[in-house]
């Protein structure tokens, strides 16, 4: 490679740095969200099993609603388990709509080429910051903030469940790598 290739190189990199620069922000949500996708639909797939050692059976409207987790939005995961559990998970107010921020800004990624739409703005309680149209950005602060939040999330709804179902037979870890016939 010469030069010029190595100085036009150089250049081009200067002048898309701030695509890259978002594209590591923006891989980095939806690989942390779609963590949480895997593990909610684990956790479901745990309370199944645990419940079926209690005495009260799950109805069959819970049964589907757990079986269907990973289909619905993020604040309404939580309230199934919740619901189904018999538990509060004590989440924060706040934190509460920094995942659903999260995850509202995740699926505009996957689904919108990260552009504003109409769904988003209904959604969203940033309505006066983003017009239809406009590319979402966001940066490292409120990255952070939503990935603690997700953190958060994860411990509050892990340790509740695990205590509420304590004499639960050991899940088999085989469970993992196939599906529950439910």
């Amino acid at each position: 490679m010469g030069a010029t290739e190595w100085d036009s190189g150089w250049e081009y990199l200067e002048k898309y740095k701030e695509l890259f620069k978002r594209a590591v922000f923006q891989n980095v949500l939806i690989i942390s969200r779609s963590y949480w996708d895997w593990y909610v639909n684990k956790l479901a797939e745990f309370i199944v099993f645990a419940h079926r050692g209690t005495s009260i059976p799950l109805m069959q409207n819970e049964l589907a609603k757990l079986r269907k987790i990973t289909y619905q939005e993020i604040l309404e995961q939580i309230s199934i388990m919740e619901k189904v559990c018999k538990l509060d998970f004590q989440v924060s107010e706040e934190a509460k709509q920094n995942v659903k921020e999260m995850s509202l800004v995740r699926n505009l990624g996957l689904h919108n080429r990260w552009e504003v739409d109409q769904k988003y703005l209904n959604r969203t309680s940033k309505q006066n910051q983003w017009q239809i149209g406009d590319v979402r950005m966001f940066d490292s602060k409120e990255l952070i903030l939503w990935h603690r939040n997700l953190i958060d999330l994860i411990n509050k709804t892990c340790k509740p469940v695990a205590v509420r179902y304590v004499s639960a037979p050991k899940y088999p870890v085989k469970l993992f790598n196939t599906p529950l016939p439910f």
